[in-house]
């Protein structure tokens, strides 16, 4: 008996089918061939909500807003009880600065889905930025509550802690995350800058080593902290205006 021949899914003409290879394509790098194949979903099913918001999210992931907007929404109209669309169009609005606008999305999404722990750290974000740090800390310990280990959760909440003086909780939250660091990619300097925010001095210090050992080519940078962290007397700069400076040319 000889076997069926399996045709691609860009040939089946089943809209699913082709979402899921261009989700997987766009998981392997293939950014080009996943969105021909979200647009080609899209012309079996103009109405597939999940390939406007996959499509939405790549372009906005390629700096295409204005297009990423146009599908997003059109994600929203197919499908209004889906939070990952409203989040997405946070995302946009908080890449604009525009963060009045970004968390009315991030609140939306929210709303739809409560246990959304992306949504709830987004919204915590664009709420701290606003000057809103106690609702922020509300919704970054809501994320941590349904996921535990979600680290950028924890360290958002602990600077939004610091923000707010509220050093003891901060350190506590910045301990747990220190226990966490094993996980790949872990922001090392960002955990260093909000230890010294603390003032804790050889916790600062022990990360920014770490850092330099596993990326020789930061190995400057962590010593320049290194130094700073020696020569400042007082390691709480309460607006986090340092953290932000020392940490973003690594981002």
């Amino acid at each position: 008996m000889t076997r069926p021949v399996r045709r691609p899914a860009a040939n089946s003409g089943n809209a699913a089918a082709i979402c899921a290879a261009a989700a997987d394509l766009a998981l392997r790098g293939r950014a080009i061939e996943a969105i021909a194949g979200y647009r080609q979903a899209i012309a079996i099913m103009p109405d597939f909500a999940k390939a406007h918001s996959n499509l939405g999210n790549l372009l906005f992931e390629q700096g295409r807003l204005e297009e990423a907007v146009t599908h997003l929404r059109r994600a929203i109209a197919c499908a209004p009880r889906s939070a990952e669309p409203h989040n997405s169009l946070g995302n946009i609005m908080r890449r604009r600065g525009m963060m009045a606008g970004a968390a009315q999305f991030y609140a939306q999404a929210v709303a739809l889905d409560p246990a959304y722990p992306e949504g709830r750290n987004n919204l915590g974000i664009t709420l701290v930025a606003l000057r809103r740090a106690v609702e922020a800390i509300t919704h970054f310990r809501e994320a941590l509550r349904i996921r535990p280990c979600f680290i950028d959760a924890r360290l958002n909440l602990a600077s939004a802690l610091i923000d707010t003086e509220a050093l003891t909780d901060a350190r506590n939250e910045l301990e747990l995350a220190w226990h966490e660091r094993n996980a790949a990619a872990f922001p090392l300097p960002r955990l260093g800058m909000l230890f010294a925010r603390c003032g804790m001095r050889e916790q600062a210090s022990a990360c920014f080593a770490a850092h330099a050992a596993l990326c020789p080519g930061e190995r400057a940078t962590m010593t320049s902290l290194l130094t700073w962290i020696a020569d400042t007397a007082t390691l709480v700069p309460v607006d986090g205006a340092a953290e932000q400076a020392a940490t973003s040319s690594l981002s």
